[in-house]
């Protein structure tokens, strides 16, 4: 599974890194402490081998060049000794350029160091009247040591040197640091991996959930709302799919209303239709008159028919709109003109000003809207009444204010009248004010319903106003 794989490459990474991490940071920290317990140690060395460069006269470091006798060898032995002992070295010992030795606490006098050779950059620095000290190494016995180097002189003179082996005490204590090191990184990955281990389970958990009411939706299960789980991006989706779901639930709401309203409409006109269909044939039989009145009649249903048509065609499959700049006037005289017979069979005054006026909108569309709410008012006002159309500019919008004075809208329904299928009439689909609201989104407007009462009732178009040179 996907959110399974998410968790288990976060946790993946997020270990990876800390072990990283740790692996660096501790080698780091474990070079960085040896290299400076090494450069002590080599300075100590260094100071000791000085100190026996010093600790015997010049004569009696002379007496080491000529061959000096046992008993003299002897006393500066155990004084060299004396100062091994003191200082906690573990080897002093004086040599010649020529790698022979001259006063030892270890060996005998007069050997050869042969081990002189693997420090020949240090013997250079000696030649050179400096001190220095050679890296770490390991001893045949496995001991770890260090050997500083320090200028033997006699009148000013370099004639040999003095070398300081030291074994290496702070080892142990960095054995014992990497020890503690390889614990704490140990440690630090398990630790790691668990907090890594939480923290994709935190990012992947919503996902995990969200993932599940997607399967849900897209089973056509609704019901449930999504939760908004975690934060960020998992919160945005979340939000993002309930208002997806909204709207799915809505449009399937809409949809079997839909399917219930085109029933219960073409059931009416085709019992209508049927039943003067059977009276037109009872006349005709009989010879009688009414068949112009029946066949009437029946143009009236299929009229119907096809005006339920429409407004579920235009409801279910609206055209995208295409821009023009529209005249107001010309438009609403337009459909004036296509309800001037319903105007004056119901004895209705019309008073329009919108003449200056012009919109950004798809012409088919601003006509179908107007033509809409205009036979709202006529139908509105049965019994005459005024239908006043308005156009001006307000607050940065071209505002159409459509009032009548007919019979308003409930005011416990009056938050309906957009909703699909929403009617009063017997006879309406309810789908107008809500082809209405579609289409004035699409052109980039709104229509509220400004107030609706037993005195009429106000609508009001809000829409933007066009370019200063004239174009969509």
């Amino acid at each position: 599974m996907i959110p399974d794989s998410i968790q288990f490459r976060l946790t993946a990474i997020f270990a990876v890194l800390i072990t990283l991490t740790l692996l660096v940071s501790g080698l780091l920290l474990f070079w960085t402490t040896r290299q400076g317990m090494e450069k002590e140690l080599g300075r100590k060395l260094e100071a000791v081998a000085s100190a026996a460069s010093v600790h015997f006269s010049g004569q009696e470091i002379d007496l080491l060049f000529s061959s000096p006798g046992t008993r003299t060898r002897t006393r500066m032995r155990q004084s060299l000794e004396q100062l091994r002992a003191a200082t906690g070295v573990k080897r002093i010992y004086f040599f010649s350029f020529d790698h022979v030795c001259l006063l030892d606490t270890d060996t005998l006098t007069g050997s050869r160091l042969m081990h002189l050779q693997l420090y020949m950059p240090e013997i250079a620095a000696v030649r050179r009247g400096e001190s220095s000290y050679s890296p770490l190494f390991t001893e045949a016995d496995g001991t770890p040591s260090m050997t500083g180097f320090s200028p033997l002189r006699i009148e000013q003179a370099v004639r040999g040197g003095v070398g300081v082996t030291g074994s290496v005490p702070f080892l142990e204590s960095i054995r014992t640091l990497q020890v503690r090191l390889y614990g704490i990184g140990i440690g630090g990955v398990l630790l790691g991996a668990f907090l890594a281990f939480l923290t994709g389970r935190s990012i992947s958990r919503p996902i995990v959930r969200l993932a599940e009411r997607s399967r849900l939706i897209g089973g056509g299960d609704y019901s449930e709302p999504v939760r908004i789980y975690g934060r960020g991006e998992p919160a945005v989706l979340a939000r993002t799919m309930e208002i997806m779901r909204r709207n799915i639930l809505q449009r399937e709401n809409d949809l079997k209303a839909m399917v219930a309203g085109v029933a219960h409409e073409i059931r009416n006109p085709l019992g209508g239709i049927s039943l003067f269909t059977g009276l037109l044939r009872e006349s005709l039989t009989a010879g009688g008159g009414g068949s112009l009145a029946h066949l009437d009649r029946i143009g009236y249903e299929i009229d119907h028919l096809r005006e339920i048509t429409d407004h579920f065609l235009e409801f279910a499959r609206p055209r995208p709109p295409e821009f023009r700049l529209c005249p107001l006037g010309a438009a609403v005289n337009e459909c004036l003109e296509l309800m001037e017979e319903r105007i004056r069979e119901n004895g209705i005054r019309i008073s329009a000003s919108c003449q200056e006026e012009a919109v950004c909108a798809d012409p088919h569309h601003l006509k179908q809207i107007i033509l809409n709410l205009l036979q709202n008012a006529v139908q509105a006002m049965p019994r005459g009444g005024d239908l006043a159309i308005s156009c001006s500019r307000n607050a940065g919008h071209i505002r159409v204010l459509i009032s009548d004075t007919g019979h308003g809208v409930p005011a416990a329904r009056q938050k309906e009248i957009f909703e699909p299928f929403f009617t009063t009439r017997e006879k309406g689909t309810g789908l107008g004010l809500s082809i209405v609201k579609n289409l004035m989104r699409q052109n980039r407007g709104d229509i509220r319903l400004v107030k609706s009462s037993v005195d009429g009732t106000l609508f009001e178009l809000l829409f933007a106003i066009p370019n200063p040179d004239g174009g969509c």
